[in-house]
């Protein structure tokens, strides 16, 4: 099973000028010397990972809270190589479930399943999540926050709430940005033109940036890059696929397939997203 998932480190983490690399923020812990008494060293990564491969730290343990009504932790256990946790999580709500936010540990887990209907969560069902050792996760345990549903409405932690359709904004400027370069960019029957085509979109990709300012939400940001990643990603990926061809009829219709993809995908992203934007909080 595909779906979007962003990572997010706890904002105890962060410092504000915080990077944004493939969805997950690198954050940095800052500390100063002085007559303070020292804090209590918080749980790495690693040192979990650890703890759990051991047994040290067993999950049925951990602290778990809610702040939805009816998305529940019905599971939990270690993965199959002891290193990271599997969460099983019930739709008890009527309604299907589009996206979800956790806090596991130290870091915030968002999953974004609006792009693929078939990827739903429906009533009654059970979604299973795998997830690496995070921070923290010993003391800071798991906390279910929020959910959207299939008609744009949501339950649980408001700032989560906001922060899921930040982040989906984000997605869908990118969406539209990347739209309108490409349709400034038609395949030429030209092998030379195709190529140098290519190369000149992922640059105008990777060169792509939101409207960044003070006015500008963390979460809309964190959208627009993780999307502009997975588009730079499927580029690298026709460009392999072209590359690989032996004749122009075959490189042409890689470059013009993998497009076509690509294009397909992102119409069909913003038909979700605005579709499912026109709901309010409940």
């Amino acid at each position: 099973m595909k779906f979007h998932r962003a990572v997010i480190l706890d904002w105890r983490f962060l410092v504000a000028a915080g990077l944004v690399i493939c969805g997950s923020i690198l954050g940095v812990r800052v500390s100063s010397s002085g007559s303070f008494a020292p804090r209590k060293q918080k749980s790495s990564q690693e040192e979990i990972r650890d703890k759990l491969a051991s047994g040290e730290l067993r999950v049925e343990n951990l602290s778990v809270k809610n702040r939805t009504r009816s998305f529940e932790l019905v599971g939990l256990e270690r993965s199959s190589d002891k290193e990271g946790i599997v969460l099983r999580l019930k739709n008890s709500y009527a309604k299907r479930i589009t996206a979800f936010q956790l806090s596991i540990g130290g870091a915030r887990t968002k999953v974004e399943l609006v792009f693929n209907e078939s990827e739903w969560i429906t009533p009654g069902t059970i979604f299973e999540l795998p997830n690496e050792a995070e921070p923290e996760l010993d003391t800071q345990g798991i906390v279910v926050l929020s959910v959207i549903f299939e008609d744009g409405t949501s339950d649980g932690d408001l700032n989560s709430v906001r922060e899921l359709k930040e982040y989906r904004s984000g997605v869908k400027v990118f969406a539209k940005t990347f739209l309108s370069e490409l349709e400034k960019m038609p395949i030429s029957s030209s092998e030379t033109d195709t190529s140098s085509m290519l190369l000149k979109l992922r640059s105008k990709v990777s060169a792509l940036t939101e409207n960044e300012g003070p006015n500008v939400p963390f979460h809309v940001r964190l959208g627009f890059h993780d999307e502009k990643s997975r588009t730079l990603q499927q580029l690298n990926g026709i460009e392999q696929h072209w590359s690989r061809a032996t004749t122009l009829e075959e490189r042409q219709q890689a470059a013009s397939s993998g497009l076509a993809e690509i294009t397909a995908r992102y119409k069909t992203v913003l038909t979700a997203l605005n579709y499912h934007s026109a709901g309010s909080p409940k």
